[in-house]
């Protein structure tokens, strides 16, 4: 009997030796924001994570990925998303992380911060169908063996955050439909998720200009762009979709 107990300990120290490790941020300050203060919310990877004028459901739409935004939060109390109570965090990374790993980070601190716990439940909600336009495709195939380059977006050739509304180009290589897709889908001006239909297979290069400034006359929106220089389209339709239904939420105390 003795041998058996060392045997399953030996087990049972394994498994928990091999069970992945959430990221935390080294030093994390979260305090109600002034009422005028100024809205921003960025992560860099060698610096760490800042928000400023914040609403909790902001918070959680950008620490859970999600593309549908508040339409992919339910349920909380009213303050969840009332501008009366908003927020400034500041995250302190001891080394450069990525920006999966702050997001994890950032979720970290708002449930042990926020005491936000929550679970998933699927509804029907308004999504985009990427499609071929009726122009045809307008995309070059390159090779398979080819390296990928991720999306990016710049103003006048510097990269900004996605949210800030100028004029910009956004350019890919390597790329598959799924990651075009994935792409669309976390920009502010889309607000839902993208789901691929355009059936085609590959790896594809792009670049795409466009505005969403209504000034800005000298680049068009970006559903136009899509059709006029891609020849893709975002039709609107709607589809199974993950809801993050809150369980349990509080202000946090200030540090």
């Amino acid at each position: 009997m003795p041998r058996f107990c060392v045997i399953a300990l030996v087990c049972v120290q394994g498994i928990l030796a091999q069970a992945p490790v959430a990221p935390k941020f080294e030093v994390a300050s979260v305090k109600p924001s002034a009422p005028d203060s100024n809205h921003a919310l960025n992560c860099t990877g060698g610096k760490g994570f800042m928000a400023k004028g914040q609403t909790l459901q902001n918070l959680i739409v950008w620490a859970y990925d999600l593309p549908g935004r508040g339409n992919q939060v339910s349920g909380g109390p009213k303050w969840l998303d009332a501008q009366s109570s908003i927020f400034d965090i500041q995250g302190k990374i001891a080394s450069p992380v990525s920006f999966a790993e702050c997001r994890q980070m950032v979720q970290a601190v708002l449930a042990d911060r926020f005491q936000l716990t929550f679970h998933k439940e699927q509804r029907e909600l308004p999504v985009f169908a990427l499609i071929v336009g009726g122009k045809g495709k307008n995309l070059h195939k390159i090779g398979a063996d080819e390296p990928a380059v991720l999306s990016r977006v710049t103003l006048n050739g510097d990269p900004i955050q996605i949210g800030d509304r100028y004029s910009r180009t956004a350019s890919g290589r390597g790329m598959t439909m799924p990651e075009l897709a994935r792409f669309l889908m976390s920009l502010s001006t889309v607000g839902r998720m993208v789901i691929d239909k355009t059936g085609l297979d590959g790896n594809y290069g792009f670049s795409l200009d466009f505005s969403w400034t209504l000034a800005d006359d000298t680049h068009p929106d970006l559903f136009t762009a899509l059709q006029d220089q891609l020849g893709l389209k975002l039709e609107s339709t709607k589809a199974p979709v993950d809801v993050l239904m809150i369980d349990r939420v509080e202000k946090p105390s200030e540090n």
